[in-house]
């Protein structure tokens, strides 16, 4: 990982991969270090996530979301990526009750930076 981030970046970022699967960790450091407030909202989503998926492995993945609507801007954003495989048969009732318990209000109080999905790969 570069050493041009803060080391308390670089705890969280190892913090976060005891969690998360990071696709890139200097991409989730880049992210950090421009959005330090969401941190905490990430280490806080772990057991809202193991609730209501057990054992599903989960990702932090840096994507860059890009508006379809004309004149929006684009907005990267970090996703946490829950592998729905395990769970498939209930995995959209598990992430509306997520939702409506954490994620809905994750995404409201972090400006939608952070939106928790589902993964089917």
């Amino acid at each position: 990982m570069s050493t041009h981030h803060p080391q308390a970046i670089q705890d969280a970022v190892e913090t976060l991969a005891a969690n998360y699967a990071i696709e890139d960790p200097d991409a989730l450091a880049d992210f950090l270090t421009r959005h330090p407030k969401i941190i905490p909202y990430l280490e806080g989503s772990v057991p809202h996530i193991e609730k209501h998926f057990p054992g599903a492995p989960r990702a932090l993945v840096v994507e860059l979301d890009e508006d379809e609507e004309l004149g929006a801007e684009s907005l990267t954003r970090l996703y946490i990526l829950v592998q729905a495989a395990s769970h498939s048969a209930t995995a959209h009732e598990r992430m509306d009750r997520l939702d409506d318990e954490w994620g809905l209000d994750l995404c409201e109080d972090t400006n939608e930076l952070v939106v928790i999905d589902l993964d089917y790969t």
